[in-house]
């Protein structure tokens, strides 16, 4: 006979399965949407307009660090573990050292613009009005609200939303051939409309009242040191490249480069997904000492694993086929970008699952130092590689770059808790990628290469299947105990 506490474990699992499911499809409308825009303006604007926006863009992103500073993790932990007054006075403090982080950074950007882009005038131009997207960020704290309080489906909504009008308001722009300037201006129209609809969803869940102080913004700042330092490195990591090939290399490389990374960034979003809903369960199992963690842990890593894998496989194979189809004539030199960025796909995967581990168990400060060695990694090999191979040795460095931080944070996780994967999983994983990479040479000139790429997908999935790759139990489990454990 199944007890009621029983049930009660099944109901949270089956929630936060859903949840996940929610936050997948959610983010891949986001992804296709980011997807048709990004097709949209190179096909419309040609290699150089479209790399010069994806360098506005990236100049943007890096001072957005400076406006966050790492305390979207430390909010977003602290309030599945404060609760009544205590709650309050901490979203006190975190709202108000945002105000301040993004005053800084949105300075800091036109300073730098102001320094170093001022010529020729329409690149300035460009990079000021892209930097007023620091204000947005802002955001980024009311769904650390609905992270904390599970509801990261919501915020998930309405970052479907703001795609949906975001590629409304382009289609606008290009039909009207308007500059690349309309670009940057409708993101801003479409992000600040998800700010306040992220903030009327995350109010429903903030305790009324509460006092800031010095005291509390000093605490909340001092904890996210290590989280900061380790966002200003990930951000290199991520996008000097664009900014080493925008000066070594000019606009054209970066939008051939730009071209490529953008159908692998969109990769990510199923591991994105997990991580934003398994995030709250795992500091709470931390916090508790919860039992199956390891087991749990090992699950998210196996996942990981297979579904990076056979993305790397068809990506590189189809490269190709896939930028003529998408991108036009115009940007065939990215197919073999595309296919040397395919490759560091399973190993983000992965990296992302250990970089969770390392923050839901506090260990920010070591997180910080594998990104350290990781970034002066990508510097050194982007310095190397760019000038000899352009944008080519930019997705090399990548490659390098995930690499080593796949080295570092495995080794720094273990300390933490250490994966413990079946020999025979990885075994049965890497036969069926196997298989999928000869079904691809088997199937090149018989059907067509979507047709071909489709069925490969369905039938590895079923394959998958009956590997017995399942975290739903190990999930019940992992609330099984922390409530067990709860005094």
């Amino acid at each position: 006979m199944t007890s009621d506490a029983e049930v009660s474990h099944s109901d949270s699992a089956s929630r936060m399965a859903i949840r996940v499911g929610v936050i997948f499809v959610c983010r891949m409308g986001q992804i296709a949407v980011g997807v048709v825009v990004a097709l949209l303006l190179a096909r419309h604007y040609g290699p150089e307009v479209y790399g010069g926006l994806s360098f506005a863009f990236a100049f943007a992103e890096i001072f957005e660090v400076v406006a966050v500073l790492g305390t979207t993790i430390v909010i977003t932990r602290q309030l599945v573990l404060l609760k009544g007054v205590d709650a309050a006075d901490f979203w006190r403090n975190a709202l108000l050292v945002r105000v301040i982080l993004v005053t800084v950074g949105l300075v800091g950007a036109w300073v730098t613009a102001w320094i170093f882009f001022r010529d020729p005038p329409g690149t300035l131009v460009m990079l000021l009005w892209a930097s007023l997207g620091l204000i947005t960020s802002l955001r980024v704290a009311y769904q650390a609200v609905l992270r904390a309080r599970e509801r990261a489906d919501w915020s998930a909504g309405a970052n479907v939303g703001r795609s949906i009008l975001y590629l409304s308001l382009i289609m606008v722009v290009v039909v009207n051939d308007a500059s690349a300037l309309r670009v940057i201006q409708a993101s801003l129209v479409a992000t600040f409309v998800a700010v306040a609809w992220d903030r009327a969803l995350a109010r429903r869940f903030l305790v009324p009242g509460g006092k800031a102080s010095w005291s509390g913004m000093k605490s909340l700042l001092i904890r996210s040191v290590p989280l900061a330092l380790s966002a200003i490195l990930t951000v290199i990591q991520v996008r000097i490249d664009i900014l080493m090939l925008k000066v070594m290399s000019g606009d054209v490389a970066v939008g051939l480069y730009s071209a490529a990374t953008r159908l692998t960034e969109a990769a990510y979003v199923a591991p994105a997904a997990l991580g934003v809903v398994v995030f709250p369960a795992l500091t709470r199992a931390f916090a508790s000492r919860g039992s199956n963690l390891q087991a749990f842990f090992s699950n998210i890593i196996v996942i990981m694993i297979a579904l990076g894998l056979p993305f790397a496989i068809l990506m590189s194979y189809y490269a190709d086929s896939v930028i003529m189809l998408l991108f036009g004539s115009e940007f065939a030199f990215s197919a073999p970008v595309l296919v040397v960025m395919s490759m560091q796909v399973p190993l983000g995967f992965v990296n992302i699952a250990l970089v969770n581990l390392l923050f839901a168990a506090e260990k920010q400060k070591v997180e910080m130092w594998a990104s350290v060695a990781t970034t002066l990694v990508n510097v050194v090999a982007n310095l190397a590689l760019i000038p000899v191979l352009g944008p080519v040795g930019a997705a090399l460095a990548t490659v390098l770059c995930q690499l080593v931080a796949f080295i570092v944070l495995w080794q720094m996780s273990s300390v933490v808790v250490t994966p413990a994967i079946p020999g025979r999983t990885l075994v049965t994983i890497g036969v069926l990628n196997l298989l999928m990479y000869l079904g691809c040479r088997a199937l090149d000139t018989a059907v067509p290469w979507i047709a071909a790429a489709l069925t490969l997908s369905i039938a590895y999935l079923a394959l998958l299947m009956a590997t017995n790759i399942d975290v739903r139990n190990q999930i019940a489990r992992l609330i099984k105990g922390r409530n067990e454990k709860a005094p």
